[in-house]
């Protein structure tokens, strides 16, 4: 209540909104990820339990 009070005194809102803007890193791996999901080649999964028998066949758990 006190936010509102003070906000409807001042005739704005007392912090900033805004959108936060990801880093050219992010920028870069969201891209990347989005190549690879649409890349037919690669292989996804649908399965956790597939998945996870393919992981432990490559570090020959």
């Amino acid at each position: 209540m006190v936010l509102d009070k003070k906000s409807l005194r001042n005739g704005k809102i007392l912090f900033e909104i805004s959108l936060n803007q990801p880093n050219k890193a992010t920028i870069s791996a969201m891209l990347e990820a989005e190549k690879i999901a649409k890349d037919p080649n690669v292989k996804g999964y649908h399965d956790l339990d597939e998945l996870f028998e393919d992981l432990n066949e490559i570090i020959k758990i």
